[in-house]
């Protein structure tokens, strides 16, 4: 009967939060505070569903704008974000084939391309698999909020913008007619005058947090309430 009634309620979002700078030389941060977080965290959970969000800061991202997505293929579309990468990050064709997790999204106005490191993905997933834990989605924390946002009547105004805002980092997404036109990093976040914020939730780990709660179903206006701490 509890195995029914798990799977029947919805997954939890689980959102990964990073630490706040990333070694000499390297891409991302290191996932270590963050992988013993969220082995915390599934260990307490064992045998749940959950949708993991990872921090901007662990992905890269590229957007590759066209009037069609139907004249770009998702194989085009990383093609030509891993040119940019590497002309603009040094990181070639084939570490990126060996050591990335790389996914294409179709949006309205574009590809979206994401990329996180393949030992971190592997890394979570293997912390799940010891406790049991279903991981049904894992990607951007934003993806749905930005998905969302894109299909509201916000986004159909001119030079329209969401800022996509998590401790330390913010990602702002521009948007005219309900089409994606840009997608930038800043790190002094939204400015309070901003209407259209979505907030990740706000932990209380010096470096690395995990922090649980219903997957956002709406776009979120003004500043979201931060989610209840793992328990």
């Amino acid at each position: 009967m509890m195995s029914l009634l798990q799977r029947l309620r919805p997954p939890q979002g689980v959102f990964l939060a990073a630490p706040a700078a990333s070694p000499v030389g390297a891409l991302v941060p290191d996932h270590t505070p963050t992988l013993l977080a969220w082995r915390e965290w599934a260990q307490a959970h064992a045998g749940q569903r959950c949708q993991l969000g990872l921090s901007s800061r662990f992905l890269l991202q590229s957007l590759r704008v066209v009037d069609d997505t139907s004249a770009l293929t998702a194989s085009q579309a990383v093609a030509s974000a891993a040119a940019d990468w590497a002309h603009y990050l040094g990181l070639s064709a084939d570490d990126l084939a060996t050591d990335w997790c790389v996914r294409a999204a179709a949006l309205p106005g574009g590809w979206l391309v994401c990329a996180s490191p393949r030992v971190l993905c592997e890394d979570l997933l293997a912390v799940a698999r010891q406790h049991r834990v279903r991981v049904e989605r894992l990607g951007p924390w934003w993806a749905q909020g930005l998905q969302q946002w894109l299909a509201s009547d916000a986004a159909q105004a001119p030079d329209a913008a969401l800022f996509l805002q998590e401790p330390g980092w913010c990602l702002v997404a521009h948007a005219d007619g309900g089409r994606l036109l840009g997608l930038w990093a800043q790190a002094d976040g939204a400015p309070q005058v901003v209407r259209h914020v979505l907030t990740m939730p706000e932990g209380e780990g010096p470096e690395a947090w995990v922090q649980d709660g219903p997957i956002p179903s709406q776009l979120i206006l003004g500043r979201a309430q931060p989610l209840r701490k793992a328990a």
